[in-house]
């Protein structure tokens, strides 16, 4: 019987050629493994590793070389990347697609080796670059940098990690003023709160559709960025006036949480004083104009939606932190009343759900999808599990049942796995068919209630033909019934 694959540390010699020297042996694993699984894999494997995987595995084998290189995987050392992509010829280059550079801490990191492989990529469609170069000590390279990112007349995104200061380095700014015009996403990173709108060009922002900055600071533009389309803010405290006023027509606009808002959360006090402050400064400020009316998707914390005070109708409503505490079920009251949403995903701590029936009826007039999301810590003891189980489905039913939705997503999850025999009355069809019960508006359901022992924890999906009668749910695939609700996500890329 053969043993498993064994990945060995690779000798200073092997190391100094890019890879390993046959590391992993050829077994029935290496050839049935999944393309999902060896792409997670990718990063961690040595020349010779790949190769080995390409020549064995069926999956592989099955796809060929092209499919590999067309997805975007973190490239770690340029000179194996090189020998590999040699290994199946010169023009293997024209089906890169996405360039993720990930080097790592002792990688010589120079324009000229980006060079040889970007300009060979000549379908090249996004580029990432993760590294700052400056705190490498490759200031000097820099000089070259942009120069090798404006030669790609194919590049549509972009991501750059930069050092930032306040006014940004010369060698930055070059980098900035030199972007490709043809560019419709760019994402740019730094480690310091900059303003880097003054230092791009007008034609680049003219004809952007998606905007992502961190760390990013910067008062109202003279000339609106009109074209675009999405626009991502982390970690900046900018008010929500200079964003309706600088990107007039955005219909994505993300907000995520930041590591700030951890330290403020431990001083709850003045991070209280500090939320009600910024909210109604932004509150006030709105008032002096009109909203967004092309806002269809908002997301972020609900610190940082509270924060802003967006005060637009929006189509979908996202909230990517949970509810886990008093303070947030008051945010939410008041977001929700701020967006009046038509879809809402949110996540929430079971101790919650009855709480969500008061705000969740101030905007059910709009509402008629819900993305939720429960968290679950059953009680310590097995037999108390079972009843606090079937109270907690129910008080999901009697809040719902108010509701006039047309779509449920319902996802159940047990933060801690227990073993516990079956129940029917839990399952995921019986926890579907009482919600068409209960709510007699529905017209699509989605239910996942992940448990240890219970059926598949997968996502399952039903449409109703007859909104109100049970008889007339058809069971689908779930992938149909994500589309209802991923139908206002944007595919920029990178969240961006």
């Amino acid at each position: 019987m053969e043993q498993p694959s064994v990945l060995v540390a690779p000798s200073r010699q092997q190391r100094a050629h890019g890879g390993h020297d046959s590391d992993i042996r050829v077994s029935p694993m290496t050839r049935l493994l999944p393309l999902d699984i060896i792409y997670d894999l990718i990063p961690l494997l040595g020349l010779s590793d790949l190769l080995t995987f390409m020549s064995t595995c069926k999956a592989f084998r099955e796809r060929g070389a092209k499919h590999l290189v067309s997805r975007s995987f973190p490239v770690r050392d340029v000179d194996s990347f090189e020998l590999f992509m040699a290994s199946f010829g010169d023009r293997m280059y024209q089906h890169i697609e996405h360039f993720n550079y990930l080097p790592r801490s002792d990688e010589v990191v120079t324009a000229e080796r980006l060079s040889s492989i970007l300009s060979q990529a000549t379908r090249l469609e996004s580029l990432e670059l993760q590294f700052y170069p400056e705190p490498r000590g490759l200031a000097n390279e820099r000089n070259g940098l942009h120069g090798v990112l404006s030669s790609v007349p194919s590049l549509r995104r972009l991501h750059l990690w930069l050092t930032g200061t306040e006014f940004l380095s010369p060698t930055e700014r070059a980098i900035l003023q030199n972007l490709n015009s043809g560019l419709r996403t760019l994402r740019l990173s730094f480690i310091r709160h900059c303003d880097p709108l003054q230092s791009l060009p007008g034609a680049l922002l003219d004809g952007l559709k998606h905007l992502h900055f961190q760390r990013a600071v910067f008062d109202s533009l003279e000339n609106p960025l009109v074209k675009l389309e999405s626009l991502t803010i982390e970690d900046a405290t900018m008010h929500t006036r200079t964003l309706i006023t600088s990107f007039p027509g955005i219909q994505y606009l993300r907000l995520p949480r930041t590591d700030s808002e951890d330290t403020e959360r431990r001083r709850r006090g003045s991070f209280e004083s500090e939320l009600d402050i910024m909210h109604r400064l932004n509150s006030r400020t709105q008032e002096l104009g009109s909203s967004w009316p092309s806002l269809r998707y908002l997301s972020g914390s609900l610190t940082s939606l509270y924060r802003h005070a967006v005060t637009a109708p929006t189509q979908t409503l996202h909230i990517d932190t949970a509810i886990v505490n008093p303070l947030d079920m008051e945010l939410l009251r008041v977001v929700l009343k701020d967006t009046r949403p038509t879809c809402l995903s949110i996540t929430l701590s079971y101790r919650y759900v009855s709480s969500m029936f008061e705000p969740l009826m101030s905007v059910q007039s709009h509402l008629k999808r819900l993305d939720l999301r429960v968290l679950w810590c059953p009680p310590e003891t097995h037999k108390d599990e079972k009843r606090a189980a079937r109270e907690l489905v129910v008080s999901v039913y009697g809040m719902l049942a108010r509701l006039s939705l047309t779509a449920v997503r319902l996802d159940i999850v047990k933060e801690i796995e227990r073993s516990q025999s079956e129940d029917k009355a839990l399952d995921t069809y019986a926890i579907a068919l009482r919600l068409v019960q209960r709510v007699p508006t529905l017209r699509d359901v989605l239910v996942r209630y992940q448990t240890s022992e219970m059926e598949s924890t997968r996502m399952r999906y039903w449409s109703i033909a007859e909104p109100g009668d049970h008889e007339t749910m058809s069971e689908m695939e779930s992938s149909v019934g994500d589309e209802i609700f991923g139908a206002d996500l944007p595919g920029a890329g990178w969240g961006a």
